[in-house]
């Protein structure tokens, strides 16, 4: 059976693909995790921001992100937005602080490099004295280019985001039949698991269009 890897399952909301470990599970990896499609817009940098937030912010997870991305690196512009909007709105400033003195700790690192150093970066962070438990790579994606095609080869989970626009629904698709065909059904992946999560939906299309799309996700990938 040549199928989208667990399509029948995943292939649904953003608000329940993430699967963490438990406080009484002992990690001994990190997780690797990549957002990644082949057309901008689709919100992998934002989606990749908001669940690192969420582990390390909410769940008090270690979390280290790689903005791989060469073409906007949009994970340290939001960094340094962040940065600027504190620094020159006293409102904000003030929320910020006092959220930092309750959360007790720093600030996740977002760190800009390339496909090609990115995951000796990740292991050069591994080999300190407190690892991340999650690495998250925001990355292009595409199966011509052969250092993303390794990048996203060392991943444990990959998450394609997709939206009801019908160019964005058509690369992530294409996207990820490529990833399906040329590395989960292939032995020596990495990859445990890649979900389509649905992005950018307005409340009257989640009944009825998402529904559909999903039925035709299905349908198309029993052999």
């Amino acid at each position: 059976s040549r199928t989208f890897h667990k399509a029948r399952d995943k292939c649904r909301t953003a608000d329940a693909v993430l699967h963490y470990p438990t406080s009484q599970i002992i990690m001994q990896d990190p997780i690797y995790v990549a957002f990644a499609t082949q057309k901008g817009g689709a919100g992998k940098s934002t989606l990749t921001t908001l669940v690192a937030s969420y582990l390390h912010y909410v769940l008090g997870k270690r979390v280290l992100a790689l903005d791989c991305d060469p073409r906007q690196h949009s994970m340290v512009e939001y960094r340094e937005k962040d940065k600027l909007l504190i620094r020159e709105n006293p409102v904000i400033h003030r929320r910020f602080t006092r959220f930092m003195e309750q959360f007790r700790g720093d600030a996740y690192e977002i760190v800009k490099c390339s496909p090609s150093t990115a995951l000796a970066y990740a292991e050069k962070e591994i080999q300190k004295g407190e690892p991340p438990e999650y690495v998250f790579f925001d990355i292009t994606g595409t199966v011509n280019d052969r250092e993303i095609v390794n990048l996203l080869a060392a991943m444990d989970y990959l998450f394609v985001p997709i939206t009801p626009e019908t160019g964005d629904l058509k690369s992530s698709i294409g996207f990820a039949h490529n990833v399906n065909e040329e590395m989960l059904l292939k032995e020596g992946s990495h990859v445990k698991g890649m979900f389509l999560v649905w992005n950018k939906v307005q409340p009257k299309d989640r009944n009825n269009l998402c529904q559909i799309i999903n039925l035709s996700l299905i349908h198309i990938s029993e052999p």
